[in-house]
């Protein structure tokens, strides 16, 4: 059978009573009640409060979700200014890259974004423009490093300098120099040998 939590009218102790039952009496000030007005009564206070308590859970999941996805947008918004640049990029897009992360800088001072290249990491405008001046000309390449705080907002930017690799057909073709040079300087010694020669003859 069902169960029925209530209060006694005289002392406040919790009592569990079965459905259906017409009359009871505290085990505890053994006050007796009849219950027929009593249990609807408390079924449809449980059944508003229920009711309530869903609503309010309901509204404040909505607020939640709402604000979580606001600041999901706001993430976007701020990180689309950087992670364009990611990855291989040449001085010319890490020139524009910088100065988004000054200006950024200047209007965002609770969400500053660091620049570490070879071994200085600053957020200070003058800093930057030093690295920035430094990158030299445009056809440079350098891989760009993008870190994230807690919140997913980008906070460093780092800037390293790619070693160049010699591809095979790179090292063929030095190779190919190379040889030809050496065949090149050993016909001009034979020709000096053999020129010296026949003078003396």
């Amino acid at each position: 059978m069902k169960l029925v939590e209530l209060k006694c009218k005289n002392c406040g102790s919790l009592l569990k009573v079965e459905d259906g039952v017409k009359e009871v009496t505290c085990t505890y000030c053994h006050t007796s009640f009849i219950l027929d007005d009593e249990v609807q009564h408390i079924q449809h206070d449980n059944m508003y409060e229920s009711g309530y308590e869903f609503e309010k859970g309901r509204i404040k999941a909505q607020d939640e979700k709402q604000e979580s996805n606001m600041n999901e947008d706001n993430v976007k918004s701020f990180n689309a200014n950087f992670e364009d640049y990611s990855g291989t990029q040449s001085n010319l897009f890490i020139s524009e890259l910088l100065d988004n992360i000054n200006t950024n800088n200047k209007t965002n001072s609770n969400k500053k974004i660091d620049v570490a290249y070879e071994k200085a990491i600053t957020s200070e405008e003058k800093e930057i423009i030093k690295i920035k001046h430094s990158l030299g000309d445009n056809l440079k390449k350098y891989e760009v490093i993008l870190d994230y705080d807690e919140e997913g907002y980008v906070n460093k930017v780092t800037i390293e300098k790619i070693k160049k690799h010699f591809s095979f057909f790179e090292f063929f073709f030095i190779f190919i120099l190379f040889v030809s040079l050496g065949i090149v300087l050993i016909s001009f010694f034979m020709f000096f040998i053999n020129a010296s020669w026949f003078i003396k003859m």
